[in-house]
C-alpha cells in the first residue's frame, strides 16, 4: 500500500508541477461528465462486480486531454467511484489503494500512449491506444485482486479472473 501511494503521490505532484490546460472549457466538460457517471457500472455475465465506467473516460482523456488533466481526471473519477452508488462504504485503506492504482495506472498509460518510440515509429493511434488501454487494466486490476486475494485468503489467479475477465 505505501509503495502504491507513494507512486501515486509522485504522479500527482508531477501533474500539479507540470500543470497546463489549452482548453479549461474542454477539461472541465470532461472531468464534469466523467465525475456524474463515474458511479455508473456495468454488468457483465460471469463477473461478480459490475465493471466501472470510468476506464472510458480515462481513454478518452489520453487522447483528447493534456497529461496533467488525465490525471486529475483518473483521480477524480476514482475516488467518486469509491463511494457513489456503493452497497457499502469501502474501508480508508481499500479507497486509498483504488485512487492511488487509478492515478499510477493512468500516469502510466500516458507515458505508454505519448512514448516517444510510439511518436517516432509513427505508430497508429488505435494501437496506441490499446496498448495505453492494456497497461491501464494491468496495472489498475492486479495488485487490487492481490489485495482482495490476500484479504479473502483466496488465490491471486482466481480472483482476478472472476473480478476482471468476463
Amino acid at each position: 500500500l505505501a509503495l502504491v501511494v507513494t507512486l501515486a503521490v509522485a504522479v500527482l505532484a508531477n501533474a500539479a508541477v507540470f500543470w497546463h490546460s489549452p482548453d479549461l472549457i474542454k477539461f472541465g466538460a470532461f472531468l464534469s461528465i466523467s465525475l456524474i457517471s463515474a458511479g455508473a457500472r456495468v454488468r457483465v455475465p460471469g463477473v461478480t462486480e459490475p465493471l466501472p465506467v470510468s476506464y472510458l473516460f480515462v481513454l478518452l482523456g489520453l487522447v483528447e486531454l493534456t497529461t496533467p488533466e488525465t490525471i486529475l481526471l483518473a483521480c477524480g473519477v476514482a475516488l467518486v467511484q469509491c463511494y457513489w452508488n456503493q452497497l457499502m462504504r469501502p474501508r480508508i485503506s481499500f479507497a486509498l489503494l483504488q485512487v492511488a492504482l487509478m492515478i499510477v495506472a493512468a500516469g502510466a498509460a500516458e507515458r505508454v500512449y505519448h512514448s516517444a518510440w510510439f511518436e517516432f515509429s509513427d505508430v497508429d493511434t488505435s494501437l496506441r491506444l490499446a496498448v495505453a488501454t492494456l497497461g491501464l487494466f494491468l496495472i489498475n486490476t492486479a495488485p487490487m485482486a492481490a489485495w482482495t486475494a490476500i484479504i479473502e485468503h483466496e488465490p491471486f489467479a482466481a480472483v482476478w479472473l472472476r473480478s476482471s475477465f468476463w
